[in-house]
């Protein structure tokens, strides 16, 4: 995963690693049914900060909508192979033509500040930094919506990891 790193049209240039999630083999060549012949697996993302493969080996990805004063739109997308996510033309799934809108997204007026992601068990769990908050979410069936409720709020600070450890239990920092 890779942010934009501040340049925001970058996000939408298939030919740049900004702003996109990368997909490469454990010796670093780019595999072959990649969808741009380069290591862009998915692209239009402003700062992507977790990816987490649920039980039926579906990719997810939590980021950050804005990163400016009005902060907010906050994703949870659904990685497919090639797709566009919209940054930075469209920011929360505005509903632009061609893009791939997120699952859930924090709206215009909160900031989760998205960290890292673990599922298990049919559900997702992101931390939150601004949100201070463990996130779950339980996509719907057809994935294109989700219920999400927030724990531990503002107890333990700013949460930046989750994990499913080797005991099935989560652990978060």
């Amino acid at each position: 995963m890779t942010g934009d790193g501040g340049k925001q049209d970058a996000a939408q240039d298939r030919r740049s690693l900004a702003g996109k999630i990368l997909r490469i083999k454990d010796d670093g060549s780019i595999p072959s049914d990649n969808p741009f012949q380069n290591a862009v697996w998915a692209y239009g993302f402003q700062n992507p900060k977790g990816l987490a493969w649920d039980d039926s080996g579906r990719l997810w990805s939590v980021g950050h909508g804005r990163e400016t004063f009005s902060a907010g739109f906050d994703e949870l997308n659904l990685i497919g192979k090639g797709k566009n996510y919209g940054w930075p033309v469209a920011a929360g799934g505005e509903g632009q033509s061609g893009l791939t809108p997120p699952v859930i997204q924090s709206g215009a007026d909160e900031s989760w500040a998205p960290g890292g992601i673990a599922a298990k068990g049919g559900r997702l769990f992101f931390t939150g930094l601004d949100g201070e908050s463990l996130y779950v979410v339980r996509p719907s069936a057809d994935m294109l919506s989700a219920t999400i409720a927030s724990y531990l709020h503002g107890q333990y600070g700013r949460l930046r990891a989750a994990a499913i450890g080797p005991d099935g239990m989560l652990y978060l920092s």
